[in-house]
C-alpha cells in the first residue's frame, strides 16, 4: 500500500465473506483480513500468527491497527496490491 487512503478503499471495497492477505513476499508474519457479518454488522476480522483476533466494525479502526502492524514507510510490496484470496458465495455461506 502506498498510503492510507489506498486502504482504506481497498478495506471498503471488501465484499461479504471474501479474505485478502498481505502478500509473503516480507519475511516476516502475514496479516489475514477476512469481511464477516456478526450480529447483523459488516465487521472486518484480522488475523496474526500469535496474536488475538482484532475485530471491528469501523474502517478508520481497522486501517489503524493495521498500519500499527505493518507502518507503510516499513512496508515494501512488489506486488504493491493485496492478493485476494478467498469469496465464498451461494450454498457454503453459514
Amino acid at each position: 500500500m502506498r498510503n492510507r487512503a489506498e486502504l482504506v478503499e481497498k478495506l471498503e471495497h471488501m465484499h461479504y465473506n471474501q479474505t485478502i492477505t498481505f502478500p509473503a513476499a516480507r519475511s516476516n508474519f502475514q496479516v489475514h483480513i477476512h469481511r464477516r457479518i456478526r450480529n447483523g454488522e459488516l465487521m472486518w476480522l484480522v488475523e496474526v500468527k500469535d496474536k488475538e483476533i482484532y475485530r471491528s466494525t469501523r474502517v478508520q479502526q481497522t486501517v489503524d491497527y493495521l498500519l500499527q502492524l505493518r507502518p507503510i514507510t516499513d512496508y515494501v510490496n512488489p506486488m504493491n496490491r493485496f492478493v485476494e484470496e478467498v469469496q465464498f458465495d451461494g450454498i457454503y455461506n453459514c
